[in-house]
């Protein structure tokens, strides 16, 4: 009878870590057109990815003008790693 507790204790523990692991993904990569963009870069399909990268500029730039700032930034790094994949030096 006295393991219970440390069972109960340890399924309590393993509950909290999947909750902060939850949350935490969760944050990373909510606007769904960012989130596409992302995965056609990983897919190897770059036209696309521009494309989507492109759109999220357009549609989806934060209001917060220090996080527009950092987005901005890491969007046209990520759309000039597309054009280096495809060997378009110009663009």
């Amino acid at each position: 009878m006295r393991f219970v507790p440390r069972i109960r204790t340890a399924v309590i523990l393993v509950f909290m870590v999947f909750l902060v692991a939850a949350a935490a993904g969760a944050q990373d990569n909510t606007d769904p057109v960012l989130s596409l963009a992302d995965k056609l870069y990983r897919d190897g399909v770059y036209y696309s990815a521009i494309t989507e990268y492109k759109r999220y500029l357009f549609f989806s730039v934060p209001e917060d003008k220090q996080e527009s700032h950092r987005v901005i930034r890491d969007v046209f790094y990520r759309i000039g790693l597309c054009y280096r994949w495809l060997h378009e030096w110009e663009e």
